[in-house]
């Protein structure tokens, strides 16, 4: 957890698959950020079912949502 201000910028500006700050930032239904095109590889190939990238909760494929289903910001 960060323990200042700038820190705690930090930590919410950056994606936690790439570790960079975000490029083209979405919101998914777990309310997890992530960046389009890292949520877009982890998913990529997913016939069945696929876990969100930082909580591991499995959604299945119907429920993946499309690019025009995610909150940009």
């Amino acid at each position: 957890m960060a323990s200042n201000p700038v820190e705690s910028l930090q930590e919410e500006a950056t994606c936690s698959v790439c570790l960079e700050y975000f490029t083209e930032p979405v919101t998914l239904e777990s309310g997890h950020n992530f960046c389009q095109v890292c949520i877009s590889q982890c998913w990529e190939g997913s016939d069945t079912a696929a876990s969100y990238p930082q909580c591991r909760e499995t959604v299945q494929q119907g429920n993946l949502g499309t690019t025009s289903s995610w909150q940009t910001w």
